[in-house]
């Protein structure tokens, strides 16, 4: 629960809950540690310095993010905005919201009775699971997996707020075969205009095509990198140059790109690295 407590708990009716409480003093000690990451991404920037990315950007987002997460009205509202888009969803369960018992430092939603994924992916590595064990739980990951890249994908694109912390230990499998998401402190809601780049990226990714998948990434990244492009060249080039030249730049990345991902396909599958770990690298 992060900076919380989460206990169970029955209402006066029977209904099992789940009651998540800040931890007293947490916010002053977070104090301490965002002057403790001001001054490291200030370090970092003057040592380590990527000119993609700026160290003290990344503390002021996770900041902004962080305090966020201290109130637990605003998490009620993103889950009551996520239990409204997916009511009627059949392979999404969202848990409901008793607003009338969440504060500022507690928050009381409905609790959910199933396995959550991080528990199985620990199973599968240290070897306690099997696929035969899973099939016995009837649980498919293959197709958990599929229903959780489109699921979130329509929250996306369609919905245009999506959970922007879906680890697996805020994904739970239930026994009618849905999917449960909790923890809605951290959210996406924006409409991105170059979305139709996004969905380019996605199907040449899906095709193994590095080199167009490269090129529809850098599309991507928007106006920001045709402004870095369009200074590194004259003023009378057109959008034609800018785009060859973007073209140049994501072949080279795909080069990269796709010896790192085809030297550590077998370490995917047998679980010994992790994707967040193999797209930060």
């Amino acid at each position: 629960a992060s900076f919380g407590q989460v206990h169970g708990a029955k209402l006066q009716n029977g209904k099992t809950v789940i009651v998540k409480i800040l931890r007293p003093g947490i916010e002053t000690k977070a104090q301490v540690d965002f002057l403790i990451i001001d001054l490291l991404a200030i370090n970092a920037d003057m040592l380590f310095k990527i000119e993609a990315l700026s160290w003290r950007e990344f503390a002021a987002e996770f900041k902004e993010w962080t305090k966020k997460e201290f109130d637990y009205r605003i998490e009620a509202e993103n889950g009551e905005r996520f239990y409204r888009n997916h009511i009627d969803n059949e392979n999404i369960f969202i848990p409901r919201i008793y607003h009338e018992l969440t504060t500022r430092k507690i928050l009381v939603e409905e609790y959910v009775d199933g396995i959550q994924l991080n528990q199985l992916l620990t199973g599968l590595k240290d070897g306690r699971l099997d696929d035969d064990k899973l099939k016995k739980m009837n649980i498919d990951l293959k197709k958990v997996a599929r229903t959780l890249i489109w699921e979130l994908q329509k929250q996306f694109f369609f919905h245009e707020f999506y959970h922007a912390d879906p680890h697996p230990g805020n994904i739970i499998l239930l026994r009618n075969g849905k999917i449960a998401l909790i923890d809605f402190g951290i959210v996406g809601a924006e409409s991105l205009p170059n979305k139709r780049y996004f969905v380019k990226w996605a199907k040449a990714t899906g095709n193994f095509d590095f080199k167009e998948a490269s090129f529809w990434a850098a599309q991507f990244a928007g106006d920001e990198m045709k402004i870095m492009v369009r200074s590194a060249l004259p003023a009378t080039a057109g959008e034609k140059a800018i785009d060859e030249l973007i073209r140049l730049l994501a072949d080279h990345f795909s080069d990269v790109a796709q010896e790192i991902v085809t030297e550590n396909f077998g370490n995917l599958r047998t679980l010994k690295k992790d994707y967040t770990t193999l797209l930060l690298q």
